[in-house]
């Protein structure tokens, strides 16, 4: 049995998105996100690549997390 679409798919696949969902909103609202104080570049190409340095090719988009009060 698998997760995958088809005949023989698992039923509880939409119920495990769901849940995978409800429990990321919980720990977001948990936590503050903001922009951290490095310059970022985007590399334009078939699709927007943020980065840190203009010859890079590793993708990166550093983010402050802190604890909500």
């Amino acid at each position: 049995m698998t997760f995958s679409g088809g005949g023989r798919a698992c039923i509880g696949f939409k119920f495990s998105q769901r849940e995978m969902k409800v429990i990321l909103s919980l720990l977001v609202e948990r936590f503050r996100f903001s922009l951290s104080d490095k310059n970022i570049t985007w590399q334009m190409s078939s699709i927007a690549v943020p980065v840190l340095d203009k010859n890079s090719t590793k993708p990166q988009f550093p983010l402050k997390v802190e604890l909500a009060k």
